[in-house]
């Protein structure tokens, strides 16, 4: 029987991938220092990642790694001038993970927690089209361009919902995000709205 990451890529023409969160492994560890770069890497390796391991502050941030809001708000506000209320605004809206685990399973893995693309928008227009077919409803899809790839994970299972992500600039430079793609996240509860 086909997995799922087998019938979204080919419903959807486009690469996807599983993510699960998880406090044992049996896959291979490997090292990444960024969830959205671990992402990339997945779509043609099934491996686990130790939560440990992850050095970017959008991921410290939204799996509570570590309180990092101070730095992370002037990371931001040094880099884009932005005033830094408005910096620790941004930072305080970023979604939490409400669970603690060691590792985060990616690849073509059975019982993900949610699939991942990384997609051009007319294969994102596809996705909401199949949920509203199935739904009747619009999707509710808030933006950032902020940790916006590990953080809309998080959003994505804290709000049980597809969400789409636009990028930020560490997940185009390094993270495999193309220049012309976005990001979709699928829960795996909400897979059978889509397919």
């Amino acid at each position: 029987m086909a997995s799922d990451v087998s019938f979204l890529r080919a419903l959807f023409d486009e690469k996807w991938t599983g993510l699960r969160f998880v406090s044992k492994t049996s896959k291979p560890l490997l090292q990444f220092d960024r969830i959205c770069r671990a992402v990339d890497h997945s779509f043609s390796s099934t491996f686990a990642v130790s939560t440990k391991m992850l050095e970017c502050q959008g991921s410290i941030r939204c799996l509570q790694i570590a309180d990092n809001r101070e730095s992370m708000a002037n990371t931001f506000h040094t880099k884009t001038n932005m005033n830094l209320d408005i910096a620790q605004k941004i930072v305080q809206g970023i979604p939490l993970r409400k669970t603690k685990e060691e590792y985060i399973e990616f690849g073509d893995i059975e019982q993900s927690d949610v699939y991942i693309s990384y997609l051009y928008p007319e294969s994102a227009m596809k996705i909401v089209r199949q949920w509203q077919i199935s739904t009747g409803t619009r999707l509710n899809n808030p933006l950032t361009s902020f940790a916006s790839v590990c953080s809309s994970v998080i959003d994505s299972l804290n709000r049980n919902s597809i969400v789409f992500s636009v990028g930020c600039p560490e997940s185009r430079r390094v993270g495999g995000l193309g220049k012309e793609q976005m990001a979709a996240i699928v829960p795996s509860v909400l897979v059978s709205h889509i397919l």
